[in-house]
């Protein structure tokens, strides 16, 4: 068996000089194997540029990586041209930069294991943040947070079977709107726990995460069979959520605000004079952050703004020198805003 692994929270946190005395051990241990040196020292040097070029001020660290995503889609996009199986190297380095570099992705780690076929497993995690991966077939998915997704070498030859830990966002697509991709007409399929959900080319949303009771299918378009026997299906229609209780084995269907529920997988959201209260509520979705906003401010001040790979505190901060409010942080992924002069509760 083959094991390639790049730690990426090594790698960033190397660069940005924040490693613990055994972090660096550990970096250096890394970097003797193979052409990981030579991967490392690319790296660096385009760190180094970025920070360069942006020497007449000082943003935090985020804003470094934004560029070096940009730039780093630049130098790749020939890369994707390749196939996957015969220059699946430089497909992991190029897809694994761009996808922990993706929205405030703080640590990333992908592995691609190498074993005897049938066994042969792509594996794409994120720990924290959110990033985006195109499967053999083209279908496009989200990963939250804390989330995993896999498949084997067999992918795309009798069917598209994923497994899910965690919350994803798919968008699949029919065979018809993509005829140069041979596999896309085979059934998709993504195993959530105890739950299977079989795609008819479609957009929807997946939140099964092992610590939780219930798994949640949320439908944006097309259509979607819930099932854990194959012999009993239950078919979604867009705006609707299928709940799957683990403990009870049971499952229900409810009209839901699915597009909120998928807000967090885009590349941007825009508000139009939306209200505090309403901007945070799809904030806190956006960043995976808990944000509670006091009465006294949450539908007295309305915002017109586009959010796009901006940290959180970024926002907040020119919220609150638009507006007199502030807002302040509890350790805990909880923020507080609340009018000027003021505390939260």
């Amino acid at each position: 068996m083959k094991v390639d692994i790049i730690p990426w929270y090594l790698i960033i946190k190397h660069l940005k000089r924040k490693t613990s005395d055994e972090e660096e051990k550990l970096f250096a241990i890394w970097l003797k194997e193979g052409k990981n040196r030579e991967i490392f020292s690319s790296l660096q040097k385009m760190w180094q540029e970025i920070v360069a070029e942006v020497s007449d001020y000082n943003p935090d660290t985020q804003y470094y990586w934004v560029k070096m995503k940009e730039r780093m889609q630049q130098n790749t996009e020939s890369s994707k041209r390749f196939s996957f199986r015969s220059h699946w190297r430089i497909f992991a380095v190029a897809a694994s930069i761009l996808l922990v570099l993706s929205f405030s992705t703080t640590l990333f780690l992908w592995k691609v294991k190498s074993v005897d076929k049938p066994c042969l497993a792509q594996t794409y995690s994120t720990i924290s943040g959110k990033s985006k991966v195109i499967l053999p077939d083209g279908t496009e998915v989200w990963l939250h947070n804390n989330t995993t997704l896999s498949y084997n070498n067999d992918f795309g030859e009798k069917e598209r079977r994923v497994l899910l830990d965690g919350e994803a966002f798919f968008s699949v697509t029919k065979n018809a709107d993509k005829p140069f991709i041979v596999n896309a007409d085979k059934p998709f399929i993504v195993n959530a726990d105890k739950l299977n959900v079989q795609v008819y080319g479609t957009r929807f949303n997946v939140e099964c995460f092992s610590g939780k009771e219930n798994i949640l299918v949320s439908l944006l378009e097309g259509s979607v069979a819930l099932y854990t026997d194959e012999d009993r299906k239950t078919f979604l229609k867009p705006d609707q959520t299928g709940i799957y209780n683990k403990r009870l084995s049971s499952l229900s269907v409810e009209k839901d605000d699915v597009a909120y529920t998928a807000s967090w997988a885009t590349e941007t959201v825009r508000f139009e004079g939306e209200s505090l209260a309403q901007v945070c509520k799809y904030l806190s979705r956006w960043y995976n952050v808990e944000i509670e906003v006091d009465p006294q401010v949450s539908d007295h001040y309305a915002y017109t703004f586009t959010v796009r790979e901006e940290p959180l505190e970024e926002i907040l901060r020119l919220i609150s020198k638009t507006n007199p409010v502030s807002y302040s942080f509890d350790g805990k992924r909880r923020i507080f805003i609340y009018p000027v002069g003021g505390s939260h509760r």
